[in-house]
């Protein structure tokens, strides 16, 4: 009888290290799902944020692109004004460059008339 109690001290203690270690499992179990749990619903939270950004910087880039596109044609104005701004200088200056010749010349014509009235007054004279 000794050794049959015995026997069956052992199974029952077998049984309840058993079933210790089944209740352990368990909770290991219980705790590993929820952390997936909680991972999975991060990974899920951290993907709609990079959804979200993703349609932020493409908003961005579009409205950086229509800009860009925007001081592209200014600067081409700006060049083409620039061109017609030369082009009116250039006209400018030879609008002066032509009234300077003929006011010389006029100026010289007029020298010439002045000294042939001298000439003719002096000899009225004389």
């Amino acid at each position: 009888m000794a050794i049959k109690a015995q026997s069956e001290a052992e199974l029952s203690s077998m049984r309840e290290m058993i079933s210790n270690k089944y209740t352990e499992d368990k909770l290991v179990n219980a705790k590993n799902n929820e952390k997936n749990m909680v991972l999975f619903n991060e990974t899920v939270r951290i993907g709609q944020v990079i959804e979200r950004l993703e349609s932020q910087i493409q908003q961005l880039g579009a409205i950086a692109e229509s800009k860009l596109q925007s001081l592209e044609g200014r600067l081409l104005k700006a060049e083409q004004e620039s061109g017609n701004i030369d082009n009116l200088r250039s006209m400018f200056t030879n609008t002066m460059v032509g009234l300077t010749e003929r006011t010389e010349e006029r100026f010289n014509r007029l020298e010439a008339s002045l000294n042939i009235v001298t000439v003719v007054y002096k000899l009225i004279i004389e």
